[in-house]
Order: structure tokens, then C-alpha cells, then sequence
């Protein structure tokens, strides 16, 4: 598994509710950097169509990841909210200052 982790959201216009030879590809594709594609319900409504073309891709652990798909009425597209579950590394801020209120602009 690779060091760095990932999250892609993207729309892709392969339907992952059907199955066929571009979502075939798709998978195998991301298969070759160790991402996976989570699977979503509809995440485009019409009212002849419910396809999922939307995507959330990682490569962490699944169960790590929970996504919400919300409705925004904005388009026919829902919007897809993602919860990692990670511990962040915390780091010490360092900060150095030096007192310019007596020194003319050259000398600072």
C-alpha cells in the first residue's frame, strides 16, 4: 500500500450501477495504484435516469471512510461528503522574532 494517502472525488460519467467495459477498465486502472473506487447510490437523478457517475476513490481503508451523499438542489448531481477517519501528526510550531522597533529599515 502506498505511504501517501489518498481521496479523489471526481465525475466521471462511468456508471458504476452497471456493469460494463469502461467501469471494467476503470477498476483495473485503479487497481494499478492500489485505489479503490467506493461504491455510491445514484448520485444523478433525472426523471427518466438514477445513474452513480460521481466517484469517491482512495486508498485508504474503507471502513475509515464514510461519505454522505446529499442532496444540494443545485442541479441534478448530489454532492458527496466525505468523513476520514485518520489521526492527524501534530507538530510543534517554531517561531523566532527579533524587536525592529529602535533599529532603522537597513540594519533589520
Amino acid at each position: 500500500m502506498s505511504a501517501v494517502k489518498k481521496v479523489l472525488e471526481k465525475r466521471n460519467n462511468v456508471n458504476c450501477l452497471i456493469p460494463s467495459r469502461k467501469n471494467s477498465a476503470l477498476h483495473e486502472i485503479l487497481a494499478l495504484f492500489d485505489i479503490t473506487r467506493i461504491l455510491l447510490p445514484p448520485t444523478r437523478i433525472t426523471s427518466t435516469s438514477a445513474t452513480s457517475i460521481d466517484m469517491v476513490c482512495t486508498n485508504f481503508d474503507t471502513d475509515k471512510i464514510k461519505i454522505e451523499v446529499i442532496n444540494t438542489d443545485l442541479s441534478d448531481h448530489t454532492g458527496q461528503f466525505c468523513h476520514i477517519q485518520v489521526k492527524l501528526k501534530t507538530y510543534n510550531p517554531y517561531c523566532d522574532s527579533k524587536a525592529i522597533q529602535h533599529q532603522q529599515p537597513p540594519e533589520f
